[in-house]
């Protein structure tokens, strides 16, 4: 089996005082990719998209300033230059093989639920390394490094901690046995690497994040990325999709 890596990317915030009321939840999500893929068919897509529209791969795709318009993304403000650039988008989604995690936690329900709430980052990530587990079990891969967008020292540390935890001492769901059969990485990189893998993550999120606020609302992207969601036994919900709580 060809080899994994897998890239993180958080879309919302993971406060929980005070709670945006136009976004109360915070989604974290993993994509996880064949390495061959990855460096053969991933990156040349995303950077013939840059090339052919910034001339230069020196431009982030961040999903925010996109809907934004903002910087590099202005001629977007141009309604007959929008639709085409999402499409190109969307095709390099649709036409690219990968396999995303996403963790969904509702923060208004989990501050209500719980006296001492975790912190929403950590609980994503533990439920996507459950998740990842079952991954790589099938894959029969015991080795993966994980690239996480570096958020500063302070939450680097934290998360780097929440980690260690999780993947030293096992879950409820999956035990420490488990995951200590495989050998987990947690690198942390800034946005100004400019990494593909973390950008492809956060244009997947979004979309999962709006169908999750907005779920009778037509959302093309989420169609696509849909295909991509992790599965056991058919089913995203509970898999590849952990809403919480």
């Amino acid at each position: 089996m060809q080899k994994l890596i897998a890239y993180l990317d958080e879309t919302g915030d993971h406060q929980l005082d005070p709670i945006d009321k136009e976004f109360p939840i915070f989604v974290l999500t993993l994509l996880i990719c064949k390495i061959d893929e990855y460096v053969n068919r991933l990156i040349p897509s995303v950077y013939q998209l840059k090339m052919d529209y910034f001339h230069h791969e020196g431009v982030i795709l961040h999903s925010r300033d996109i809907r934004k318009a903002k910087d590099f993304f202005s001629f977007l403000l141009d309604p007959t230059k929008r639709l085409p650039f999402y499409e190109r988008i969307n095709a390099v989604m649709q036409q690219n093989n990968f396999i995303i995690i996403s963790s969904i936690i509702q923060k208004e329900r989990l501050k209500h639920n719980y006296v001492r709430p975790f912190n929403p980052y950590e609980l994503g990530l533990l439920f996507a390394l459950e998740r990842l587990v079952i991954l790589l079990e099938e894959n029969n891969q015991h080795e993966i490094y994980i690239i996480a967008e570096a958020r500063g020292k302070k939450e680097d540390d934290e998360l780097r901690l929440s980690f260690y935890e999780t993947t030293t001492k096992g879950t409820s769901k999956v035990s420490k046995e488990r995951f200590q059969k495989i050998q987990f990485h947690l690198e942390f990189k800034p946005k100004s690497m400019n990494i593909v893998g973390t950008q492809i993550a956060d244009l997947a999120g979004y979309p999962i994040a709006r169908k999750m606020l907005n779920p009778e609302k037509q959302n093309p992207a989420f169609e696509i990325v849909k295909t991509k969601i992790f599965s056991i036994k058919g089913e995203i919900k509970g898999a590849g999709l952990k809403f919480f709580p």
